[in-house]
């Protein structure tokens, strides 16, 4: 026994070692970018933001059509959330004569779920009973936590229900089609003589320490984060309340890995407008018992911040930086891709 173990000890090492081997021959032309996050972190819109920047302006007719049939999807499932909320309603929920029409004719709708196509005169009665003031109250907490892109789809879904409905640019960068899906999905970008490669690996949230390693040659990581959710359920069956603590939780699993002992990693705090609103009606304690500040922004964000911090088992190497970002502004995504780039020559 002892010996077989060996035997597996030094295959390890030695395959290890090739890998290595592979790293230093690796060109440094090319660059990986490790993304992680779960779906509502807009690490999605963020990499679509950055190949639309630097690729002319604008998508390929390709990227269109990939992705028409997963906003038709998306559509559809934010249609059937809506019309579950209708029906399982005792009393009407409504305060204009537009959400009574649309709470009346939605009522009275009934379909199959899984032979369920939107059209135009569905759309409208969607779009206008979410535009009700009471209504709005009751829907949106429920489909935002759903889909980072609810909003816009919501807002689009009549557009988007026509027959001859093409996805703009924003609809690309603004929908995102791997959400709710397993698999590593690559986002490939020439910028001058580099060639980067931003990797997804999507819902993997089983057996990480079964796929982790295969990653081990990335550059750097991005940890997207959503500050608004720390009033949210998990995902996950782990040991925590909140979307926010289990994010914390997946952090120290992942980058704490010995793979990644000398890559840097960046945490980007999202969602800080949806967050500052919430703690407007929401005290961040009650979900963080430990927090003994006030419930402003900046302290919250600090608080949040520090417990990354005091999670990185590797913080002599000073490869943590931390920022808060906009995913859709244009601006924010220029500046910070330039200071990942620096962070990505000052590393090697």
């Amino acid at each position: 026994m002892g010996v077989q173990f060996s035997n597996i000890g030094n295959r390890w090492l030695i395959e290890r070692s090739i890998m290595i081997e592979k790293k230093k021959r690796r060109s440094k032309s090319l660059i990986k970018i490790l993304m992680l996050g779960n779906e509502n972190s807009a690490k999605h819109t963020f990499a679509k933001q950055v190949k639309l920047i630097y690729q002319n302006g604008s998508f390929l007719n390709s990227d269109a059509k990939s992705i028409l049939p997963y906003i038709k999807l998306y559509i559809s499932n934010c249609f059937k959330d809506v019309i579950r909320v209708v029906h399982a309603q005792e009393k009407p929920v409504y305060s204009t004569d537009d959400g009574e029409l649309a709470w009346n004719k939605l009522k009275a709708f009934s379909y199959c779920p899984y032979d369920f196509k939107p059209n135009k005169e569905l759309a409208k009665y969607i779009y206008d009973l979410c535009h009700d003031p009471s209504f709005k109250l009751v829907i949106y907490p429920i489909i935002s936590s759903r889909r980072e892109d609810a909003f816009y789809l919501i807002e689009n879904c009549k557009r988007m229900s026509s027959e001859d409905y093409i996805p703009t640019d924003e609809d690309i960068l603004r929908c995102s089609n791997t959400s709710n899906q397993s698999g590593i999905f690559d986002t490939k970008l020439e910028v001058g003589k580099c060639q980067y490669v931003f990797v997804d690996v999507g819902n993997q949230r089983c057996d990480r320490k079964k796929w982790i390693h295969q990653f081990d040659d990335v550059g750097v990581i991005l940890y997207f984060l959503s500050l608004d959710e720390f009033d949210l359920p998990p995902d996950e069956k782990i040991n925590c309340n909140n979307k926010l603590q289990e994010n914390i939780l997946i952090y120290e699993e992942i980058v704490n890995n010995h793979f990644y002992l000398n890559t840097p990693v960046i945490i980007l705090l999202n969602k800080k407008e949806e967050f500052t609103q919430k703690l407007k009606k929401v005290q961040f304690n009650t979900y963080f018992p430990e927090y003994r500040g006030s419930n402003h922004p900046n302290d919250v964000s600090s608080f949040i911040s520090n417990k990354f911090k005091q999670l990185d088992h590797f913080h002599i190497n000073k490869r943590l930086f931390i920022h808060s970002f906009n995913s859709t502004n244009e601006d924010q995504i220029i500046d910070f891709f330039s200071y990942v780039k620096k962070i990505l020559e000052d590393s090697i």
